[in-house]
């Protein structure tokens, strides 16, 4: 039996390899089209079904980040956030649980408990723009892109995927009162870190 074991290994390495060659090829196709312009759409939904669902299935909890930010200071962001720019703003994904505490069609505030006390957040619903998603998803780099304007595109495309699909629901409804489960991108700053007012451009809403 143990002689299959090393085939096993390299048949399971092969089916991987081959897996991810094929998901950037299709990935490189939209980037480098010698007709047509880059389809920001099309690349923002495989990036949607693909990284940033990814990240958002490992995001950290907001309590957890805080945690490990407080022991470990903004080094702790180094292993949980990103960024396509050199500066101290990164770009993490998170998860918090809460009970929303205002609502209108702008925003949700939602309280979440950390420790002896909690922290209201505030979950974006109608002005869901920037690169958080982009960045906290950490599905793109600079190097694949020498056109900036393909990497605002594609932050732009994946902010309308956020408007139409994720929030859209929540805007009129009245969520106050109720318990949930918020999936999103954060932007932090290295050297003043505010957990207080943070705001979460969400990827996933869940009630509870």
């Amino acid at each position: 039996m143990k002689r299959y074991i090393p085939t096993l290994a390299v048949l399971a390495l092969v089916a991987f390899t081959g897996y991810h060659s094929i998901y950037f090829r299709k990935l490189s196709t939209m980037k480098s089209a010698q007709t047509g312009s880059f389809d920001a759409e099309s690349f923002a939904e495989l990036l949607w079904s693909g990284p940033v669902a990814a990240a958002a299935d490992s995001a950290i909890s907001l309590g957890r980040l805080i945690d490990e930010t407080t022991l470990a200071g903004p080094a702790a962001l180094d292993r949980y956030a990103h960024a396509l720019a050199i500066g101290n703003h990164r770009y993490a994904m998170i998860c918090a649980k809460g009970m929303v505490k205002a609502h209108d069609e702008a925003e949700i505030i939602l309280t979440v408990p950390h420790a002896d006390s909690s922290i209201d957040i505030r979950v974006a619903l109608e002005y869901v723009y920037g690169n958080a998603i982009r960045d906290a998803s950490a599905a793109v780099e600079v190097k694949d892109f020498p056109n900036s304007s393909d990497l605002s595109a594609i932050a732009e495309a994946l902010n309308r995927i956020v408007r139409s699909r994720v929030v859209a629901a929540f805007k009129k409804d009245n969520p106050v009162g109720q318990r949930l489960e918020v999936t999103g991108a954060v932007e932090l700053h290295r050297a003043h870190i505010r957990w207080q007012g943070l705001e979460i451009h969400p990827v996933r809403i869940t009630r509870k």
